[in-house]
Order: C-alpha cells, then structure tokens, then sequence
C-alpha cells in the first residue's frame, strides 16, 4: 500500500499523553494519513467510533489507567460498539507476558512496543488492513485470529469451525 493509499486512511489514536499522542499524529502524517481523530480517554474514544469510520484504531495501553485492554473489549463485545471489526493497535511499552497475553485475548489485532520507528507503525497499519484475518466469535473470545500462520503438515482435526464472522 502506497502513502497515496494510506490518505484515504482513517485513523483514529487513542493516547492519554498530548506529547505522545501528537507524536504519533505526526509520524501518521508523514505516512500519508490525511483523516484522523484523537482521544485521550477511553470514553472520548469510544464517543469518536460512533461518529468517525475509523479504518485503524491506534490506542495505548496505558490510556486511561490501563484500560486499553478494556476498550478494546469494547469495541470487539459491546452491544452499542459502530465497528466491533475495527482493526486495534495496541501500543505498549514494556509489556509483560501477561499484558501481551491480555492484550491478544481482547481482541487485540497488533501490537506496537514502544518505542517504535514510523516504519514500523506504517508496516502494522499496513499489515491490518491487506492482510486482515478471519474473525472469531466464540462465547470466551471475539476478535481476530490468533494464528499467525497455516500449518501444512498438521494432520489433525480442525479444532475452530469455520465462519464466526
């Protein structure tokens, strides 16, 4: 995806630090993304999905006191939630085994450890929105798959149906 493609783009962040948030603003412009919103707490957040179809949604971890997780609990299980398909970014910085566990369990479609390069933003929005994977609904869990990859030389039986979305 070309930084021509990336301006039609929208982007909403999420990010309870104006430093860090404007950072991110602008390392989203020099990628090309020309439709963004911010929010610094989860509710400014979840207030902005219902009005603005966000393409991405970038959103630290640490917003709101750790609630990054819990928004995107939100957004992926919420009877009200505009977009519950939205791809997450969750942007963390040293994160434990258990955050990042959390975080996947939530929905969490990538994650960003801080710090990062604008590249490396660029290549998770990037890889969300060309390579989006299949959906799961299940009654312990809603969002992305979490496999990351095919494997050809299992011989078992297929231990998801197929078809939650």
């Amino acid at each position: 995806m070309a930084a021509a493609e990336l301006s039609q783009t929208a982007v909403l962040v999420v990010d309870d630090n104006k430093a860090e948030r404007a950072l991110i603003v602008r390392a989203l412009h020099s990628l090309g993304v020309g439709n963004l919103r911010e929010a610094s707490t989860r509710k400014e957040a979840i207030s902005h999905l219902g009005r603005f179809n966000a393409d991405v949604v970038l959103c630290d971890f640490t917003t709101d006191e750790s609630e990054g997780v819990i928004f995107a609990r939100w957004v992926r299980t919420a009877p009200e939630s505009s977009n519950p398909f939205v791809p997450l970014i969750l942007m963390m910085a040293k994160p434990s085994v258990q955050e990042v566990k959390d975080a996947l369990d939530a929905g969490i479609n990538e994650i960003l450890i801080k710090p990062f390069s604008v590249k490396a933003m660029g290549d998770r929005i990037r890889a969300v929105l060309e390579n989006p994977r299949e959906f799961i609904r299940t009654d312990a869990y809603v969002g992305p798959d979490r496999r990351r990859r095919d494997r050809p030389d299992y011989a078992g039986p297929e231990r998801r149906r197929r078809g939650y979305r």
